[in-house]
């Protein structure tokens, strides 16, 4: 990677989703002298996904043969921020999103957030783990991210060709709040599934939509 000449210093880990942090070790290899940081309930979290039992039993059933690798966990534990080249970087504690203990981070010298699975965009969020407790903190912390007045914002899912708005931020709040809404009066899952797919049509992955009304409606 040096013909980019790129130094590539920290990967940061935003929680212990497999889908954010299994290819991590791949970017290690390719720049040795990463070093790979993640908050402490991340830290804690990552060996239970890394287990055999899960990548066997789940991750390999779903992707069979192309597992990245190696799937490393953590170098360094930070607190709530960190500093690359002299510019601050706090970590932003966001609770239970689409699952416990996710953060994202605050550039202030770019006026940018970069929002880990707090934020969605033109994608159905995962809601499979989640509980109205845990939605209705999701809309909050979109809501605390807001007060920061970002510039930019990168959502942890998007559509690649779509912008960094910081309007992601509004869009993720009236999704999760139409779900909810739709939750609290569907009959069933496969009913609470048409009515956000009818709102939301050409979002990609209605499988993540399929799976999380199946876990709110029984």
């Amino acid at each position: 990677m040096t013909d980019h000449h790129v130094t590539l210093k920290y990967i940061y880990l935003t929680h212990t989703h497999a889908d954010h942090f299994f290819g991590a070790g791949m970017i290690k290899d390719a720049f040795p002298g990463a070093t790979i940081i993640v908050t402490r309930a991340t830290a804690d979290g990552i060996p239970a996904v890394m287990t055999p039992a899960n990548l066997a039993g789940t991750w390999e059933k779903l992707f069979p043969g192309k597992l990245p690798t190696p799937i490393v966990g953590a170098d360094q534990v930070v607190k709530d921020h960190f500093t690359l080249e002299e510019h601050p970087i706090t970590i932003i504690s966001d609770g239970f999103t689409d699952t416990h203990d996710t953060t994202s981070l605050w550039v202030p010298d770019l006026q940018l957030i970069v929002a880990g699975d707090a934020t969605y965009k033109g994608i159905h969020a995962y809601m499979q783990e989640t509980t109205l407790a845990a939605r209705q903190n999701w809309i909050k912390t979109n809501e605390h991210l807001k007060t920061f007045k970002p510039q930019h914002v990168v959502a942890g899912h998007k559509i690649p060709e779509n912008a960094d708005d910081p309007a992601i931020l509004d869009s993720t709040i009236a999704y999760i709040t139409a779900f909810n809404k739709f939750a609290q009066k569907a009959t069933s899952a496969l009913e609470l599934y048409r009515q956000v797919l009818a709102l939301y049509p050409t979002y990609a992955n209605p499988g993540s939509l399929w799976s999380s009304a199946h876990a709110v409606i029984r």
